[in-house]
């Protein structure tokens, strides 16, 4: 595991593109934290799982994704990794194959390491 990046800024220069973000200004507000996350994820992803692909037609195929458990605002907690969970034969429609982790342990690696990401993704 130590051959993967821990962040966006190194994703980016190991694929050999800028830093810059996507221009999300025209969309609604309550939008556009989760295309930037959506967006930096999916570099970090790039990079991390390699060569591998998600292939939602292969029902063989394990596809990992990190499993959080969001309490509710009024709650004692707030959002953390909760456990990790794989399906090999549906993908969740929030998440898409681009999101997907080639392993478990990248999987728990992700949602360990990235949990500000993944809060924008699902905000």
């Amino acid at each position: 595991m130590e051959n993967l990046v821990k962040s966006f800024e190194e994703a980016c220069a190991r694929l050999n593109i800028g830093t810059e973000l996507p221009d999300v200004s025209t969309f609604p507000d309550d939008l556009q934290k989760h295309v930037i996350a959506t967006y930096k994820l999916s570099r970090i992803l790039k990079v991390n799982n390699g060569d591998w692909k998600a292939d939602l037609a292969d029902t063989d195929q394990y596809k990992y994704y990190p499993w959080f458990r969001i309490a509710k605002k009024e709650g004692p907690s707030g959002f953390g990794l909760s456990f990790l969970a794989y399906d090999y034969d549906r993908s969740p429609s929030s998440l898409g194959a681009r999101l997907a982790c080639a392993t478990e342990e990248l999987a728990e690696f992700m949602g360990e390491n990235f949990t500000d990401l993944y809060e924008d993704l699902h905000a």
